[in-house]
């Protein structure tokens, strides 16, 4: 390979390297959780999750993807109802493995319907569990 081809190589390599650098400083919610091992979660997945339930209680919103921090949405685009109920899921698989009360209310929340201009989870097996915990605590 010539010089100038080397050259070419290295500065497309570069921005392409530049590219995925700026998508490293967005969090996508979706492939966040949908590569999620919800079985063993670890300390800083639960504060990830954490985080995007005070998204729910806050801006009653979730959205797709947000800046690497939590912060601020980068986007308009609202998490899709598969991810929703799945987060719900989680929420709910926390606050029984753990006795964490945040996670329950957030789940209860989202089931209630407080996400604006987002599909409320239907799931059957959703509402049984979210009556199973209510009557544990009771």
């Amino acid at each position: 390979m010539s010089y100038e081809t080397s050259v070419e190589c290295m500065l497309k390599l570069e921005v392409n390297f530049a590219a995925d650098h700026l998508m490293a400083n967005v969090f996508n919610t979706e492939a966040f959780l949908a590569n999620l091992n919800w079985q063993n979660l670890d300390a800083c997945e639960v504060a990830v999750l954490s985080k995007l339930c005070r998204k729910v209680e806050i801006s009653h919103h979730l959205f797709s993807r947000y800046s690497s921090d939590l912060n601020k949405p980068e986007t308009d685009e609202l998490l899709a109802i598969q991810y929703v109920e799945f987060f719900c899921g989680l929420c709910f698989w926390i606050a029984e493995t753990r006795a964490d009360m945040q996670f329950l209310n957030c789940g209860l929340k989202m089931l209630d319907g407080v996400l604006i201009e987002q599909s409320v989870p239907e799931n059957d097996c959703l509402l049984d569990w979210a009556n199973q915990l209510l009557e544990t605590i009771n």
